[in-house]
């Protein structure tokens, strides 16, 4: 498991790296954010843009991964 004092931004080059390897968002999910101590237990949850879907990954440090178009980022 990863350490706690991952940041953020370590969290979200984890997940656009294992992206660029071919990773898709379920895999992804499952082997990096499920378990990981910074994603706050349950699951994403989906918000509409105003074009787009988006999956919304809350963080304990109130910052949230979003997950848009093949794409992470933080929001």
């Amino acid at each position: 498991m990863p350490p706690i004092s991952e940041r953020a931004e370590d969290l979200l080059a984890r997940c656009v790296a294992a992206r660029e390897r071919g990773g898709d968002f379920p895999t992804i999910w499952n082997d990096i954010l499920r378990r990981h101590p910074l994603v706050l237990a349950g699951l994403p949850v989906q918000v509409t843009t105003k074009s787009d879907p988006v999956l919304k990954i809350q963080l304990t440090n109130g910052q949230s991964l979003h997950f848009q178009n093949g794409e992470f980022s933080l929001g």
